[in-house]
């Protein structure tokens, strides 16, 4: 297949490696009549954010770099990709993102991961999209990154894909498909090096994003690996789990919120979520008051995530920050 000949600056990369959080559809507090953002509620930031085209956010961070997603994680069980009943495709796509994104974003091409009966059916999607779409980005978004994902059942096949993108032309290439088997984690690992091995042996100014996983022991390989991430797992433990998270280490430790009724079990902590939502009463330790714990809690949650990636990493091993309690 010839490679496409996209504009300079989509050879030249400037992604930036690390932890990319992820923007839900009401990631904010009210108070005092103001809604207040979760990442005004942080004690550092993230690298910077993703935003599936499946949510609806109500508010978005402004001047962060972003990574705009076409959502295949939450169509997975759809043969033929919708979006609140519309297909989905490269045409879809950019021009949405044309609506959303902003000069230096990235741009995901549509996809579908491999699973179910149709595994064919969706391995010539995901070319022919993929084809079609920086096509489409080049001309239309060209201050923009191109970003399409690399699928496959198999390792051979993972590193063919990824050859295939860069033969087309893409020079920012997500891994995907991995969520489902992020406890194995050697086995991910090897998965996600390997096909990084790949390219860089052809261009070593390839940028490569891993699709959803994010704990501290994944953040200290990609940190090893030069390559940035996203995930969500703070928010599910947030919300679905109803657990508190504590960073011990660069370990992460779950304690079950308590209901508003008995006492909580997590320790009192001072990271800059909790001090100020304790001046209003709002205590994420706690679950079924009101909405504002909940979203507390998973403020509370990503500032440990984040603590946490930091002593995974090394980059705060002199300063013993790892543990805010009070």
């Amino acid at each position: 297949m010839p490679a496409l000949s996209p504009r300079k600056s989509v050879g030249s990369i400037h992604m930036k490696p690390g932890f990319y959080a992820v923007v839900g559809n009401s990631d904010y507090i009210r108070l005092n009549k103001r809604r207040i953002p979760i990442w005004e509620l942080l004690d550092e930031q993230p690298t910077g954010w993703l935003r599936s085209l499946t949510s609806r956010s109500t508010v978005m961070p402004d001047r962060q770099p972003m990574i705009w997603d076409c959502g295949a994680f939450g169509y997975r069980n759809l043969d033929l990709p919708q979006i609140r009943g519309r297909f989905v495709t490269a045409h879809f796509c950019i021009y949405q993102y044309a609506r959303l994104s902003k000069p230096g974003d990235a741009i995901v091409a549509p996809d579908c991961l491999l699973i179910g009966s149709q595994i064919d059916q969706r391995r010539k999607f995901n070319r022919e999209q993929a084809i079609e779409f920086i096509k489409l980005a080049v001309s239309q978004l060209p201050e923009q990154v191109p970003m399409a994902a690399v699928h496959g059942l198999t390792l051979a096949e993972r590193i063919q894909r990824a050859i295939e993108l860069y033969e087309i032309g893409y020079r920012a290439v997500g891994i995907g498909g991995l969520v489902a088997g992020a406890r194995n984690f050697h086995s991910s690992l090897i998965a996600i090096a390997a096909t990084i091995e790949a390219i860089r042996q052809i261009d070593t100014n390839v940028h490569f994003h891993v699709f959803g996983l994010c704990s501290p022991r994944y953040a200290r390989a990609f940190h090893q690996l030069g390559v940035s991430f996203d995930g969500s797992t703070y928010a599910k433990e947030a919300f679905i789990a109803r657990n508190f998270l504590m960073n011990e280490c660069g370990r992460l430790v779950r304690y079950p919120a308590a209901r508003t009724d008995t006492k909580a079990i997590a320790p009192r902590c001072c990271c800059r979520a909790c001090k100020i939502l304790r001046q209003y009463q709002i205590d994420p330790r706690y679950y079924g008051k009101s909405r504002q714990h909940d979203i507390g809690r998973l403020a509370h949650n990503l500032n440990q995530l984040l603590l946490a990636h930091s002593h995974a990493t090394s980059r705060l091993a002199a300063s013993g920050l790892f543990q805010l309690q009070c």
